[in-house]
Order: C-alpha cells, then structure tokens, then sequence
C-alpha cells in the first residue's frame, strides 16, 4: 500500500513517490516500482534537477535524499489550506508517472536468474 497506517495511527507518507526537486518548473510524480527500469528513470530525474553527468557515471541514483520528499509537499499543501491534507489533494498537481513490468517476464526473469544459473555452492557461474 502506498499509504499505511502506523501503529501511533498516524498516516505514513508514502516513500516510493518521488518528484524532481524543482517540482513546480516540471509538475512530475514518479511512483517507483523495482525492477522495472526505475533507475533509468530516476537518472532522468537527476537529469530534470540539473545533473550533467553521462548517465552510465551517474551512480546512487536510488538514494531518495537526492528527489525532495513528500512531507514538504503534504506541509505546503495544509499550510495552503489550514488544514490536514489527503494524498490525492498533494498530487492532484501533478502529472503521474510509473513503469509497470509484465508480472509473466518478471517472474520468468527471477527464477532464470535465482534457480536456473545457481550452482550447488550458490554462487552464478558467469
């Protein structure tokens, strides 16, 4: 679940959404899924933000330091409104990105490379 409700009651925010840090230039939401090309997506976010590094050399592009945080975006919003704010309120701006993987090739994709290619010591062969 994207938002959840911990054990203090108090809703979670959602640690998966990420959008560039100059947001209000772009309006982007990206909703990262693993294994489904979320880091080149997110080289391009670093793009967006500034970055001029050659892709192949941008590295901990999966640090999420590196994207601004959703609490900013929950605070702006209920300091814009006087109140507590939704989820759907904070990205209603916004243009919504994700990258869905065939969950078939994915699971054909795991058991090749978890069950297939291990040798009795555990290690791949190469």
């Amino acid at each position: 679940a994207v938002v959840s409700t911990q054990s203090t009651g108090q809703i979670a925010k959602p640690r998966m959404l990420l959008h560039p840090r100059n947001w209000e230039q772009h309006k982007l939401l990206y909703a990262s899924n693993p294994k489904s090309g979320s880091s080149s997506f997110k080289r391009f976010l670093s793009r967006l933000q500034g970055s001029t590094l050659p892709y192949d050399e941008m590295v901990h592009v999966h640090r999420v330091a590196l994207y601004e945080g959703m609490s900013s975006l929950y605070k702006r919003e209920s300091d814009r409104l006087g109140r507590v704010v939704t989820l759907a309120e904070v990205v209603e701006p916004f243009f919504k990105v994700t990258v869905v993987r065939n969950p078939i090739t994915k699971l054909l994709s795991g058991f090749r490379d978890k069950v297939l290619r291990r040798t009795p010591t555990g290690i791949k062969d190469f």
